[in-house]
């Protein structure tokens, strides 16, 4: 009697669990996502309404775009192809990570850059 409970109580564990995950943690896990993505791009926002950078500076305008489309395509992003995508960045054309990076380096001044970069280290790091 008690091994058929515990094999029971197992399933159903199991099975509440799998639910649980597959319907309501993913979902979880997208929105907060986005809205560390949307944070970040409010601080960017504001940094530049402060007058540390233009508007059409060339690094803003990639990196707003970089959060947009990570925000847009947020439910597209799972484990197996951010692997990929980090397999294959070795073996592709990476104009656009060395074009962001002389627009970050054409930055007026050193505390610009350093507040650039660390908006650039939170929006990869995200928790």
């Amino acid at each position: 009697m008690s091994e058929a409970y515990t094999v029971l109580s197992s399933v159903f564990g199991l099975a509440f669990l799998w639910f649980f995950v597959r319907f309501f943690w993913r979902d979880y896990r997208l929105d907060a996502f986005r809205e560390h993505i949307f944070c970040i791009r409010d601080n960017l926002f504001l940094f530049a309404a402060q007058g540390h950078v233009r508007f059409d500076e060339p690094a803003y305008k990639i990196l707003r775009d970089r959060m947009n489309t990570a925000i847009r395509y947020a439910h597209v992003f799972t484990v197996p192809r951010i692997f990929l995508a980090a397999t294959l960045r070795d073996q592709t054309d990476n104009s656009e990570s060395a074009k962001f990076s002389e627009a970050v380096d054409k930055l007026t001044s050193a505390d610009t850059r350093q507040k650039w970069k660390s908006l650039i280290e939170s929006s990869s790091s995200q928790s």
